[in-house]
């Protein structure tokens, strides 16, 4: 569990570079904004592609399953626990976001009260329901040859180097 007062993920804080090929399967909490499964701030400059976040999400606002406040980029990425916060910024895949997500997914059976058409959520990325991680069919433009594989035990992409199977 990583726990922290503001800019809090599972795996880092603040990004204003590259996170790629990363992930991260801890709860996050935070007692204050900006927190996500992944990463907390994603800025201007960052770019998070192919990686995803598991663990459970919760604080005050900008709480995502994977990024809480996004400014730059997020590319084939996805989360797979709840977002739970007391603001309104909050999303299954980023709580607040001025940036670019592409090809990236949340998991809708954990983060039910969102609907995308709602104000409530900030979320980006599209919607699925567990079994439909399991079909790499539904993930348009990922390497599924050196990136990702579908794991059998855990019916959701692993990235290739966790060697899960």
């Amino acid at each position: 569990e990583v726990e922290g007062a503001g800019r809090v993920g599972g795996l880092v804080g603040q990004n204003d570079h590259l996170i790629t090929e990363s992930s991260a399967t801890n709860t996050v909490l935070s007692s204050g904004n900006r927190l996500g499964g992944l990463v907390g701030y994603n800025r201007g400059d960052g770019i998070i592609s192919d990686s995803y976040a598991t663990g459970a999400t919760g604080g005050p606002d900008e709480v995502g399953g994977l990024v809480g406040r996004n400014r730059g980029d997020i590319n084939r990425s996805y989360s797979f626990g709840s977002a739970t916060a007391i603001g309104s910024d909050v999303g299954g895949l980023v709580g607040d976001t001025g940036g670019d997500v592409f090809s990236s997914f949340w998991n809708s059976a954990a983060n039910s009260e969102f609907d995308s058409s709602d104000d409530y959520n900030s979320d980006d990325g599209k919607s699925l329901l567990p079994p439909e991680f399991g079909d790499a069919a539904n993930f348009v433009g990922w390497s599924f040859d050196d990136i990702w594989e579908i794991s059998i035990q855990h019916s959701r992409p692993l990235l290739r180097w966790e060697d899960a199977d």
